[in-house]
């Protein structure tokens, strides 16, 4: 008898353990750039690009929760030149595959503040070329992988809102800590401004 009322018990503490971890996709904008050390480096207009991957939330308590995530993250910056006819634009295009591990306390029903470390493994990094003289262009694409530090790592700090029991809009800034250009003198950091919206499965 006491082992079937241990087992019984045992059961129902994983079927409530269960209860408080939920799993989803998100997907939204990157309004990413990089951040510089000196002023003499210049300065770099922000790229549209995107993430999407994989959330799981831990609830611990009714306010506080662990949320890591799986990201395919798009960054990166672009610059735009002009001497006299001739037009130059460069892009800088880095991709990531994103770990962040959010803390979130929840500050009221369905709103939270999320702030938590994350670490980026470097999938690509390509430089766009891109000239314009006389009405004609050419461009041109280059790997710039080697140039890149195989890790990044740096922080987030956002908000959540769940708009219904399955959909999540979040507002997210990420900011790297690490130099991501090898044998740089200049430090060299990624930032980016996350908009996204997830939906929960589970």
């Amino acid at each position: 008898m006491k082992k079937l009322v241990s087992l019984v018990l045992l059961l129902g503490s994983i079927s409530f353990s269960a209860q408080e971890i939920s799993y989803g996709l998100k997907a939204g904008l990157n309004v990413a750039n990089f951040s510089l050390s000196t002023d003499e480096m210049g300065d770099y207009d922000a790229r549209m690009s995107f993430h999407v991957g994989a959330v799981l939330e831990w609830g611990i308590t009714d306010k506080f929760a662990i949320q890591p995530e799986l990201l395919y993250s798009s960054v990166g910056a672009k610059d735009e030149y002009t001497d006299e006819d001739v037009t130059i634009k460069t892009t800088a295009i880095v991709d990531y595959l994103s770990i962040p591990v959010m803390a979130k306390y929840y500050v009221a029903d369905g709103f939270s503040l999320e702030l938590g470390p994350q670490l980026g493994i470097l999938l690509s990094a390509k430089g766009k070329y891109e000239a314009s003289f006389d009405g004609e262009t050419e461009s041109e694409t280059i790997d710039m992988k080697d140039n890149f530090e195989s890790i990044d790592f740096g922080y987030a700090i956002g908000l959540s809102y769940s708009i219904t029991n399955n959909i999540v809009g979040s507002v997210r800034y990420n900011l790297g800590t690490k130099n991501v250009i090898k044998n740089s003198e200049d430090k060299i950091n990624n930032s980016a401004f996350q908009l996204s919206l997830g939906y929960n499965l589970f």
